[in-house]
């Protein structure tokens, strides 16, 4: 489930090397939120979204594999 929000956020499976750290830490951000309770899909990509320094990268919409 958190791979889907990382993927609607932008994020592929196959990661160039300039985004290796913006996923990491997204992927940590997710993982926090999720043990805190959050489990819907739709909020976590909002808080995601919303998070400053944070460049998803974003290219266009849709779950992008």
């Amino acid at each position: 489930m958190l791979d889907g929000v990382l993927r609607r956020a932008g994020f592929r499976k196959t990661v160039m090397s300039g985004q290796q750290e913006s996923l990491k830490t997204a992927a940590v951000f997710l993982v926090g939120r999720f043990q805190e309770g959050i489990s819907d899909p739709d909020t976590l990509l909002a808080e995601l979204e919303k998070q400053p320094g944070l460049p998803a990268p974003r290219q266009g919409g849709g779950d992008q594999s």
